[in-house]
């Protein structure tokens, strides 16, 4: 993929007027690295935001298999309406799910590529009719996982020093929070080990919240019988309901708590994700040892990208869903 490209991939994802077009082209004309260089790489990606970004976003969303549920949704989807209630992953028919490589016992992890003749034919999304009604129903772009798109996920993907590809980290993994401004939850304390290490060790007296931004917090759970709570669970249709106001009795295991039905991400989900795994590793760096430091480190990088990029963020077996 050439950066002209990349600019129109940019341009089509996040730009809905004519002004908005220009200001993504001075993305690419402003910045030295870019400029003058046909062919994109990794290392342009890194310092492009709305780009990098973008295939966070689809790295993220690839990881999961076809057919998957999922509450939190990107940017650059349709919000609204479309925002009240869970969604569903689906491949467009020229598009095929391969499991990247993995350690026995590890959890697999999932990408995507382009369809080839070989393949068996698609399960679930078979024609390009029914890919445009699906993103209809679900406010998804119809030029989700493009082939630009899946060539941008390729390019981000986690390789050795030859190139090829390999599993990504195991540890730690990141909650799935709720779409933008649509109500945060409380962590269930079974799913705390899945979380930084920084976030094993908060105490008697506390709890962690996923806030709607992705943004992570160690909060008194006390506090939580006082207001109505903002957390939000699922109606017997699939929207978003409100809880009532806890009965003040300070019982703690009557929280109610999320986490087992979530999906979880090598990666953080968010910037905000992100910034507050590292704010929080920065903050205990003093007190802790030098293993730990190690993990706050890993945690900096998001197991995949440098630190300085502004996000912190073999053989292939192939699995057709």
């Amino acid at each position: 993929m050439d950066s002209a490209t990349a600019f129109l991939l940019v341009a089509k994802t996040y730009c809905r007027d004519r002004s908005s077009k220009k200001t993504a082209k001075s993305i690419f004309s402003n910045d030295p690295n870019v400029d003058g260089q046909k062919i994109l790489t990794q290392d342009i990606v890194e310092k492009l935001r709305p780009l990098k970004r973008l295939q966070l976003d689809l790295l993220i969303l690839t990881s999961f298999s076809d057919n998957s549920t999922v509450h939190w949704r990107p940017s650059w989807f349709e919000h609204g309406c479309f925002a009240e209630g869970f969604w569903t992953l689906h491949n467009p028919p020229n598009v095929v799910t391969e499991q990247l490589p993995s350690k026995p016992g590890e959890i697999s992890i999932l990408t995507r590529r382009m369809r080839r003749l070989d393949d068996p034919p698609p399960i679930f999304i078979k024609t390009k009719t029914h890919w445009e009604q699906y993103c209809r129903m679900y406010g998804v772009p119809e030029n989700f996982l493009c082939e630009e798109q899946v060539q941008l996920i390729r390019m981000g993907l986690p390789k050795n020093d030859l190139g090829m590809l390999r599993a990504p980290q195991s540890y730690p993994r990141y909650p799935e929070p709720q779409p933008k401004d649509r109500g945060r939850y409380l962590l269930d304390p079974a799913m705390h080990n899945n979380l930084p290490r920084t976030f094993q060790d908060i105490g008697d007296d506390n709890v962690i919240m996923i806030h709607s931004n992705g943004a992570i917090e160690i909060s008194n759970w006390e506090q939580f019988f006082f207001h109505a709570s903002q957390w939000t669970h699922m109606g017997g249709k699939g929207q978003y309901i409100h809880d009532e106001w806890y009965v003040p009795d300070f019982d703690k295991s009557k929280l109610k708590y999320q986490g087992a039905g979530r999906r979880w991400s090598y990666l953080p989900w968010t910037e905000e994700q992100d910034t507050s795994c590292r704010n929080l590793a920065i903050r205990r760096i003093g007190k802790t040892n030098a293993e730990t430091l190690e993990e706050s480190q890993a945690v900096t990088n998001g197991g995949v990208t440098p630190a300085d990029s502004g996000f912190g963020e073999g053989d292939i077996e192939t699995t057709e869903t």
